[in-house]
């Protein structure tokens, strides 16, 4: 008969050794005992067995239940256990519907709305409920309509499924403790857990002690049959411990803890050390205050399998170090802002609410050089701005200055000379009246103080900025090329 190790099978099947011996303990699989061999060994009806297992658990199907499906013979039961677990599974379909729905109907009603004003932070259920309504009115409603009933439905039926890791403060406590060591399954737990618990009875101490289990040498191997467990109880400081007993200090802080296993505390463990894969899981492992502890609480009753413990698994944890990032920056930003810092008041005060008009109007700016942004509407420039320490000026673009005939008509002597001085687009040479090479349609001939002109459209001119009448005037031109 071929026989497979409990090491290989681990192996091939990727599962733990305790697992498998857990399997064993419950009944639901059996090894076999091979002559002059101390390991657990498994033929093949009991590797195909455990197969159907695994495939079960892979369904979520309950432990429990997989026993019942494995023992009977009646096809009914077995049918009418997977038409429950269907059910369990419709439920929770069912359930993450509700939100998916209710979150997409937010994230369209909003779309279509951008305007509309729902703060979710500030939705208290009354407030939920009536959003909801809302949004079935829409032209997207719910398939079918969710009440704030549903949602918490929803809630209680998730909450087990997420959120399995709870965790909890421990104050530092003087303990009893008590190792053992053994080769058949079980051994082990049950001498240290029997020495405890008759210890702290026969000291009076049953009920108010808390109970905790732990791995000590030899640690569980897959190549080894023999293995070593702890058990130690808290106690009060003034009470003396015997031998073979030990004291043990145990340190208290944070643990990460999971009691949702189906029974197997392997399966705890697992999923903890899955945690501390995951990047983006908050803790970590606190090496300091090991070992991880398996606390035993008495139950009412015997569970499913006879076992009268429930056991949650326990690990000390401490927060990852927060990683301090520094607010992205655009470099831009950070030059325009020490640059505007530098002016006098007014001119400050006007700078930022002219950046302000200009960005809430769709424009884009760029840094040209140190001291020159230019700030563009959908690829046109609207203006130019240098500031300089010693002063500052700003050329708007007078491509549409057609548009700007009232600007033009209230500009000073001084603004209209600067602008009459002006090269125009670089191409109008002075020898060019014609305007043959200009690149902007010119000339455009205005009218100011009743004398015509003629200038190429791109005029090419500063304005300063010292005089406030001249600044508002210079919005008001910006504010017409940002309409042009």
């Amino acid at each position: 008969m071929n026989l497979t190790t409990i090491s290989e099978i681990s192996k091939e099947m990727k599962i733990s050794t305790r697992t498998l011996r857990y399997y064993e303990q419950i009944g639901l699989i059996k090894s076999v005992k091979k002559e002059d061999y101390a390991y657990r060994t498994y033929d093949k009806a009991t590797i195909t067995r455990l197969q159907q297992i695994l495939i079960l658990r892979k369904l979520r199907i309950p432990l429990k239940q997989i026993a019942l499906i494995l023992q009977s013979k009646n096809t009914t039961a077995i049918i009418e256990t997977f038409r429950q677990n269907l059910s369990e599974v419709d439920d929770e379909i069912t359930a993450l519907s509700t939100i998916r729905e209710i979150i997409n109907s937010f994230i369209t009603r909003l779309n279509e709305s951008v305007h509309q004003n729902i703060k979710l932070n500030l939705l208290d259920d009354t407030a939920l409920l009536e959003a909801v309504d809302a949004l079935v009115t829409q032209k997207t409603p719910l398939k079918e309509e969710k009440t704030i009933e549903d949602l918490n439905k929803a809630d209680v039926m998730l909450k087990n499924k997420f959120n399995e890791v709870k965790y909890v403060n421990l104050a530092p406590a003087k303990a009893v403790a008590f190792n053992a060591v053994g080769k058949k399954l079980g051994e082990p737990e049950s001498k240290a857990l029997t020495a405890v618990k008759e210890w702290i009875s026969k000291n009076n101490l049953a009920g108010t002690a808390r109970i905790y289990m732990f791995n000590v040498k030899p640690w569980p191997s897959e190549d080894s049959a023999e293995y070593g467990m702890g058990c130690c109880a808290t106690i009060p400081e003034d009470i003396e411990i015997p031998k073979p007993f030990y004291e043990m200090r145990l340190p208290g802080g944070t643990y990460a803890v999971i009691s949702e296993y189906d029974g197997d505390p392997s399966k705890g463990w697992e999923k903890i050390e899955a945690l501390m894969q995951d990047e983006k899981w908050e803790w970590k492992l606190d090496n300091s205050r090991l070992p991880g502890l398996e606390e035993h609480i008495e139950r009412a009753n015997s569970d499913e399998f006879g076992f009268g413990f429930y056991m949650p698994v326990m690990l000390p944890v401490e927060e990852k170090p927060k990683i301090k990032t520094k607010p992205a920056t655009n470099k831009k930003d950070e030059i325009f802002n020490e640059l505007v810092n530098q002016q006098s008041p007014g001119i400050k005060e006007w700078f930022i609410n002219l950046h302000k008009l200009l960005i809430d109007n769709g424009c884009k700016f760029t840094n040209d050089t140190k001291r020159t942004f230019t700030y563009r509407k959908n690829k046109r420039m609207i203006c130019k701005i240098k500031i300089d320490k010693d002063g500052c000026s700003i050329r708007p673009n007078t491509t549409h200055i057609a548009n700007s005939k009232a600007v033009i008509a209230n500009l000073t002597e001084d603004m209209f000379n600067s602008m009459k001085g002006g090269r125009g687009c670089g191409r109008c040479a002075e020898n060019d009246p014609n305007f043959v090479h200009c690149a902007h349609g010119g000339p455009y001939k205005f009218t100011y103080n009743n004398e015509e002109f003629e200038r190429c459209r791109y005029f090419g001119f500063n304005f300063p900025l010292d005089d406030a009448k001249e600044r508002e005037l210079l919005k008001k031109w910006i504010e017409l090329e940002l309409v042009a």
